[in-house]
């Protein structure tokens, strides 16, 4: 072998080891996680990539250390990473302080999407402006310039206020406690558990969110120490990934995850009712992570920049400049520190072989492989940038349609909560018949427009959820076209626009669901007239057979009014968007109504789409496909002779309501007397159950989300006393998306009822039990034998 060959030979294995070199370690590496807190719901994911082996898997062997030590004695994450005692930690604006005040501290992954603080008021306090809040008793919270007092802060600063201008009252209580006795009126705290601990107490508190305020903080976030991130990492990232693993398995396993943490995590400091409040925990921790929205981990540096600039406004960082390397992507780093080796070696090789011509077209292979790894990296760089641009941007959406909801809801809330104390007050006792019913008449228009726009929502949550469920009923065409415009001659005169109208005539009847199609026309109308003031508004409506049996309607709405950017007409309808941003602040509105329409239609088999020009007016065309019925309907127009529907059914039922709010059972109660029935109560799960030990009923209104024993928990518990006949149980529930837990639990309900309750609901849900079992109105309540 001669002698190049053999220089050849030996820069290779050189070449080899410095590779291996850069490789990943594979053996376990021991490393420690500092958490904020105790075992619960709020650090799922890390006991749970723990748990399921994702720690093990990538080559680590971890340690999660809570925050509460024997003693006891409380571990600061921040004091315990700095000091090179734990490895990882878990933080969010203290991180930020920490690093401006010479902590060598950097994020490498945002976890909660959202802060967990909230500033809290009992419920009976009530403010209808955020200054009002200046007149009341403060406290700053549980620590001096802990995150909690941090974001109460910056948003009385937001607004033009300022934490020195309030009173706070001396007190040698806990500040929460202050605070439920009365002491105090305002303290900032967290949602991950003051809210519970208060309904525990028997307080209801009222919640103001900064981030309706612009104030948009993240919240848990993993931690370590600069020059760690620096030195391996590879090693950071792995533990990142696995973290992230295990919160996808605990977000989509929420019961195995608390069944983990009861059985194999304790807490010094615990709560009466563990299992019960990691249930309630782990919903306030799926709001915060916002995932699948948002992918797990998202993290922007402009965001964590943007509470850096928060806490400068606030006079609590002197050095900004500190802040540079405050998040710090570890792939990126190993991806440049992987690269700044391969150059090394290249510039090695072409400095040993420089004249060599092998060696010279081996640097130029390598050189080739290094820039299509740079375009690569550059390439998944930009696409990493446009993901966390779109995550940003829905984050924006979602932060406007907040404070478009908060708007939307606190003004007629105004006007509930005003009347109503302006008739219970008893000051006014010299109001006439005439005002009494003008306060009522008022009242009642702001809860049905409040009942609107609850509607709105809940529609985008079965939509979103894949459970909007289409009712197939038989009705004419024209009529209903033609009742559904006159509902809107009055709104339309008021706004000074002329509505015309050109609907087809005859007796064609199509079967499908005609409510949800008069709410799609409705929405389309109702925008049509708001835009258009002075102006003008077309109905046109047809009808085509589009194939033997099935009937094509088309609703063409066009209007005269302010038009929209044809760059904007695809954004419209998307939920939480308007056409622009000031749409909302002058014509109010959530941006979810045209999303909803459109979603009805296509899954009516049609569709919703719109042309416009901006400043001159707009057309929107809805299309329906629906069965064609006008044959059968008229072959059996003179065979039936319809029977209606008495006034006030009677339905004899004999039917317990559970529910641990007082207005709901008294609302309930009096409409299920409308219908005939006879009416129990029990205000939470345990009386229920107690109650129904020497009790007999016909069905139960069951609410699922009480304090103490759950509505699923009570379920179960009244089942087993009736054996082989179960009381027909109903879930009644205000929370669209239960549906998706009642598919998944191992009971059998007789259906869902939302709230708020209707007459018609009732009617509809406990019909079918009175037909099965024929009411004795003669029978009362009476013991079990």
């Amino acid at each position: 072998m001669g002698p190049l060959r053999k220089f050849i030979l030996g820069l290779a294995l050189c070449g080899v080891s410095l590779a291996m070199r850069a490789g990943p370690t594979v053996a376990d590496d021991k490393i420690s996680l500092q958490l904020r807190w105790e075992p619960q719901f709020q650090f799922a994911g890390y006991y749970m990539a723990l748990e399921r082996g994702y720690y093990a898997k990538a080559g680590l062997d971890v340690e999660i250390r809570p925050a509460v030590a024997p003693g006891p004695r409380y571990l600061s994450a921040v004091t315990e990473v700095e000091e090179g005692r734990a490895t990882f930690g878990i933080g969010a604006v203290d991180v930020v302080l920490a690093r401006a005040n010479g902590a060598p501290l950097s994020i490498v992954s945002s976890i909660f999407q959202h802060s967990p603080v909230e500033v809290y008021t009992r419920a009976e306090t009530r403010t209808a402006d955020l200054s009002e809040l200046m007149d009341l008793r403060f406290s700053t919270g549980f620590q001096r310039n802990g995150p909690a007092e941090i974001e109460l802060r910056a948003l009385l600063r937001s607004e033009g206020m300022d934490l020195t201008d309030v009173r706070i009252p001396e007190t040698e209580k806990p500040s929460f406690d202050a605070l439920l006795g009365g002491e105090i009126d305002v303290m900032p705290g967290f949602s991950l558990a003051l809210p519970w601990i208060a309904a525990e107490r028997g307080v209801l508190l009222n919640a103001i969110k900064p981030a309706e305020f612009g104030i948009h903080f993240y919240g848990d976030s993993l931690f370590a120490r600069e020059d760690a991130i620096r030195e391996d990492p590879e090693l950071v990232s792995r533990f990142v990934t696995a973290s992230l693993e295990g919160w996808e398995y605990a977000l989509n396993h929420p019961e195995e995850t608390i069944a983990v943490l009861l059985d194999r995590y304790s807490r010094i400091d615990g709560m009466e009712n563990e299992q019960a409040f990691n249930r309630w925990q782990s919903r306030i921790v799926e709001d915060l992570i916002d995932f699948p929205d948002v992918a797990l981990g998202n993290t922007s540096k402009e965001r964590w920049e943007r509470m850096g600039a928060h806490l400068i406004g606030l006079g609590l960082i002197g050095h900004p400049e500190r802040l540079a390397n405050l998040v710090i992507h570890p792939e990126t780093v190993a991806l440049q520190q992987a690269a700044q080796r391969q150059q090394w070696l290249i510039y090695s090789v072409v400095g040993l072989l420089g004249a060599g011509l092998a060696l010279s077209l081996f640097a130029l292979v390598m050189r080739a492989q290094i820039n299509r790894r740079t375009a690569d990296l550059a390439d998944a760089r930009k696409k990493a940038v446009k993901a966390m641009e779109a995550a940003e941007e829905a984050n924006r959406a979602k932060s406007q349609f907040l404070a478009a909801m908060s708007h939307e809801l606190r003004t007629p809330l105004n006007a509930v909560i005003g009347f109503a104390d302006l008739l219970g007050s008893g000051v006014m006792t010299d109001l006439s018949q005439s005002k009494v019913q003008s306060y009522a008449r008022n009242i009642g228009e702001s809860g049905h427009t409040l009942l609107a726009l609850i509607n709105d929502v809940l529609d985008f949550a079965k939509i979103d959820s894949e459970h909007l469920v289409l009712n197939q009923d038989t009705f004419y065409v024209s009529k209903t076209f033609a009742s559904l415009v006159s509902s809107f001659e009055i709104k339309a005169a008021d706004a000074g626009v002329r509505l015309s109208t050109s609907i087809l005539t005859g007796d064609l009847a199509a079967r499908g669901d005609a409510v949800r199609l008069r709410q799609v026309v409705s929405n389309l109308l109702d925008n049509a007239i708001k835009f258009s003031t002075d102006g003008s508004v077309e109905l046109r409506v047809e009808a085509e057979e589009s194939a033997p049996g099935q009937l094509l309607i088309r609703a063409t709405v066009r209007d005269t009014g302010i038009g929209i950017d044809t760059t904007r007409l695809d954004a419209i309808f998307e939920p939480f968007v308007q056409s622009r941003g000031s749409i909302s602040r002058q014509y109010g509105g959530t941006g979810l109504g045209l999303a909803i329409s459109r979603s009805i239609a296509r899954q009516m088999g049609g569709d919703l789409v719109a042309s416009s020009v901006l400043g001159e007016g707009s057309v929107f065309t809805a299309t329906f496909l629906l069965e064609d019925m006008t044959e059968q309907v008229q072959r059996l127009a003179g065979e039936q002779t319809p029977t209606p529907d008495p006034a006030k059914p009677a339905l004899g039922l004999r039917v317990l309501i559970v529910d641990d709010v007082e207005t709901n059972l008294k609302i309930a109660e009096a409409m299920l007397k409308e219908l005939g029935c006879q009416v129990e109560t029990a205000r939470g799960g345990r009386e229920a159950v107690d109650w129904a030990a020497d009790n007999d009923v016909d069905a139960i209104l069951m609410d699922l989300q009480m304090t103490g024993m759950s509505g699923l928990d009570a379920a179960i518990a009244l089942s087993r006393l009736r054996g082989d006949r179960p009381v027909p149980c109903f879930a009644w529930t205000a929370d669209v998306t239960s549906l998706q837990t009642l598919d998944h639990v191992d009971f059998e309900w007789a259906g869902l009822i939302l709230k708020p309750v209707t007459l018609k609901n009732l009617l509809g849900a406990l019909r079918p039990i009175a037909a099965a079992r024929p009411a004795d109105p003669s029978r009362t309540f009476r013991k079990i034998a």
